[in-house]
């Protein structure tokens, strides 16, 4: 693992990648809509819990079989 990039270098990480490794109206998208929003790395929108009115789904064996994996009452999101 590293440190996260600013939001300067990770859109300018984005931009140059785009058309080969990502699609570019998706980062062309994303970064419009993270500036729209007025969103800056670093200024508290990463720590916003955002509240469902829908509980997240309990593990299940599913078709990977993982769900055994999981404690008793845990739930995955």
């Amino acid at each position: 693992y590293r440190r996260a990039l600013t939001q300067d270098v990770a859109f300018a990480e984005l931009r140059d990648k785009a058309g080969s490794q990502f699609d570019a109206q998706c980062v062309e998208a994303l970064i419009v809509a993270v500036e729209t929003r007025g969103e800056r790395y670093g200024a508290g929108h990463e720590e916003r819990v955002a509240d469902f009115k829908a509980p997240p789904p309990t593990v299940g064996t599913g078709s990977a079989g993982l769900g055994d994996l999981a404690q008793d009452g845990e739930r995955v999101i």
